[in-house]
């Protein structure tokens, strides 16, 4: 039985993060209102 050293694939190079644009955050966040439906998130419980 030959038994063969397990290689490891090679690691990828370095590449710094990049930043993704969605549009215009006063866009984005128009439609927050306080009554909206609850998600269940963490400050479910919050008015």
């Amino acid at each position: 039985m030959t038994t063969e050293p397990s290689q490891k694939p090679p690691k990828k190079p370095y590449a710094p993060p990049r930043l993704k644009v969605y549009g215009d955050i006063r866009q984005l966040t128009q439609n927050a209102n306080r009554n909206a439906t609850r998600d269940g998130g963490a400050n479910n419980l919050r008015t």
